[in-house]
């Protein structure tokens, strides 16, 4: 899945450990019908989705616990890892 920090004196390890990939993307899709739902930000390690993010700001007059509630009412992880076959 992903190579762990290494030792410092494990040469191995650091060459996996450079090997991972880490990458972002804004606005992830996570539904094909109508409802279009989406991740602000997701974080992947080695392709595989490790964290995701509700931005939030005060132009929209929205905070923190928009975000929470957010997460608890919206985000289904099943429905999440279904559309991404995990």
């Amino acid at each position: 899945m992903f190579y762990l920090a290494p030792s410092e004196n494990n040469e191995k390890a650091k060459e996996n450990f450079e090997k991972n990939i880490f990458s972002v993307t804004r606005q992830l899709r996570y539904s094909n019908d109508s409802s279009k739902l989406t991740l602000d930000l997701c974080v992947f390690i080695n392709g595989l989705p490790v964290i995701t993010f509700e931005l939030k700001n005060q132009f929209t007059k929205q905070n923190i616990n928009n975000a929470v509630e957010q997460y608890k009412s919206d985000r289904d992880p099943i429905k999440v890892s279904q559309f991404y076959g995990l």
